[in-house]
């Protein structure tokens, strides 16, 4: 096969065989030292290429013209572009095949993935820089060929097409399905419209999937389902986050853990990123806690969580709290958590709320003063253990830093009613409030369980 005409008939005899194992040696941009050979072969004419089936001729021309761009030319550029392009012309094959194929196009996207990697690390590209044309169905510069596309939008747009041949194929036959392979385009689709911020364009395939999931087929059927499902529950969860569907974004990341689990993944990594979002959306839908090993096992949830942010929440420090959310912002809006970690701010009101009315509350008399409250709400958000009572000192009224109204104290405690936390209510004639004299103060899982019906 040290002839352009050589490696053409190899090539035949591949596709006419359904051989995808040598197809795909054929098609890898890393052969080995055949490259160096590979690399010279002149470009196929029309007649070199006879007795190549059609649709295959395409996928020889762009080969060589990958291997000229990554040995001869050396330019990340051409290579990703040229790459590109044959994966596209292996898709369209792959419309006139059953799924044989489908190993050769996993193979080259995944060689795609990775030379985009290093192109990026290499020679960044400034997304800002391309025009911002979605059109109204999602799809970028409208599909327009004219108009200048990132890399990125070229990947995005690749495993688009990718994902097409594998929903849409109607072969019932699960065995001969593309089917099969329906997670692996779909999950890098929805990671990379992430990157660029087309949350809009993950949502369609999302949309897609839901629709004839039972079709699909399931996610714990092969370790490569496993390994793709994992990823696309992981920002399926991420979407229902920003919308602010909570109990949907638990579901897909406890799906994402069971598959783990029988994925038996060697490093942690994937699980760390998992757990990151769902520690706190386990404590705000169902009030429930981690087991203690997590923290042995994962320092930066421990630093983050436990010695952080839970920590402010059992001890009712909303100082504390609010030093955390301004500590880790930058990271909470990147992990999508910044909302819900705001939210989980009122549970840190609500153990204050508790220790206040236990200390005050010695008579067991169920009827409080507001002003008690105010006090100790005033304290919380002034007080750390090295500086204790922060003072405004340039004033000359020595006043506190952050005070809060009474009618703040109020709508906080309405809240904490409203939602279940606290049983009792307000008297605003006698600035009061009364506390249930049974169980005023529920567990929050039997609270959040209650809600839920």
């Amino acid at each position: 096969m040290s002839s352009l005409q050589g490696y053409i008939e190899e090539f035949n005899k591949s596709v006419k065989n359904h051989d995808a194992k040598s197809l795909r040696q054929l098609t890898t941009i890393n052969p080995g030292d055949i490259a160096q050979i590979r690399k010279n072969f002149e470009l196929p004419t029309e007649f070199d290429l006879y007795s190549t089936p059609e649709k295959f001729k395409s996928v020889i021309i762009s080969y060589l013209n990958v291997l000229k761009s990554i040995y001869i030319k050396q330019s990340l550029s051409l290579s990703f572009e040229n790459l590109n392009e044959m994966c596209n012309q292996l898709i369209r094959t792959g419309e006139s095949q059953d799924n044989w194929i489908m190993p050769v196009i996993i193979s080259s996207c995944e060689e795609l993935i990775l030379i985009y990697k290093v192109k990026q690390s290499r020679e960044p590209e400034n997304l800002d820089s391309y025009l911002d044309d979605t059109t109204d169905d999602g799809f970028i510069n409208g599909g327009n060929n004219n108009v200048k596309k990132s890399s990125l939008e070229e990947l995005i747009f690749t495993f688009r097409k990718g994902f097409n041949l594998t929903f849409n194929d109607k072969n019932l036959d699960n065995k001969s399905s593309k089917r099969n392979d329906v997670y692996f385009f779909a999950s890098n689709f929805v990671k990379y419209c992430f990157k660029m911020g087309k949350l809009a364009l993950a949502k369609s395939i999302m949309k897609a999937i839901k629709t004839v999931k039972q079709q699909l087929p399931k996610m714990s059927q092969s370790i490569n389902t496993r390994k793709h499902g994992i990823t696309f529950l992981y920002f399926q969860s991420l979407i229902a986050l920003d919308d602010g569907d909570y109990n949907a974004s638990e579901t897909s990341l406890d799906e994402a853990m069971d598959l783990l689990q029988d994925y038996k993944i060697k490093d942690s990594i994937q699980l760390q990123q998992i757990l990151i979002i769902l520690v706190p959306l386990k404590l705000f839908n169902k009030g429930k806690l981690p087991n203690k090993i997590i923290w042995t096992k994962f320092k930066k949830l421990k630093y983050l969580y436990e010695d952080n942010f839970l920590k402010a929440i059992k001890e009712g420090n909303l100082k504390k709290y609010d030093e955390c959310m301004e500590k880790f912002e930058n990271f909470l809006l990147k992990r999508h958590l910044y909302i819900i970690m705001e939210l989980l701010r009122q549970f840190t009101q609500l153990n204050l709320f508790k220790k206040i009315t236990f200390v005050i509350n010695d008579t067991n008399n169920k009827s409080i003063q507001l002003n008690a409250y105010q006090i100790g709400f005033e304290f919380s958000m002034n007080y750390d253990q090295k500086n204790n009572y922060k003072i405004n000192s340039s004033n000359s009224s020595s006043r506190i830093l952050n005070k809060i109204d009474i009618l703040e104290i109020e709508n906080i405690i309405a809240n904490l009613i409203t939602n279940g936390f606290i049983r009792g209510f307000l008297s605003n004639s006698s600035n009061v409030v009364v506390l249930s004299k049974s169980n005023p103060f529920p567990k929050i899982y039997n609270v959040k369980l209650d809600r839920k019906f």
